[in-house]
């Protein structure tokens, strides 16, 4: 298909790929997908993209797709962590020292001259 398609690099040497658009979207570089959806959250998502929230169904898809893989990656990241300190805990007073300084500023109070944070 040649229609609407447009280089966007132009290679200088054989190690650039030529990267085109079809309609704004990176050919070479994205694969298309089928995805079935309920016809309720067909709805939703078309009257999203209709009130503005995203350019077009895929643009949706992207964006949610995107916000669930950051929030697996952070997850991941939570449970190394847990891991970690299971494994190698911190010595006590350095956890309570920092239980200390975490609650007082949650709390939006001063620390005082001389505590750990402080």
């Amino acid at each position: 298909m040649t229609v609407g398609v447009k280089p966007l690099i132009t290679p200088s040497s054989a190690a650039v790929t030529t990267l085109y658009t079809v309609y704004g979207m990176l050919v070479g570089m994205s694969v298309q997908i089928a995805v079935r959806l309920a016809v309720e959250d067909l709805k939703r998502l078309d009257a999203a993209v209709a009130r503005g929230a995203f350019a077009s169904r895929a643009a949706a898809v992207r964006a949610g797709l995107d916000q669930l893989l950051r929030e697996e990656r952070e997850a991941q990241i939570a449970e190394a962590y847990r891991r970690g300190y299971a494994r190698d805990p911190d010595e006590d007073a350095v956890g309570e020292a920092g239980l200390r300084v975490g609650s007082t500023l949650l709390a939006g109070e001063e620390l005082a001259d001389g505590e750990p944070g402080a």
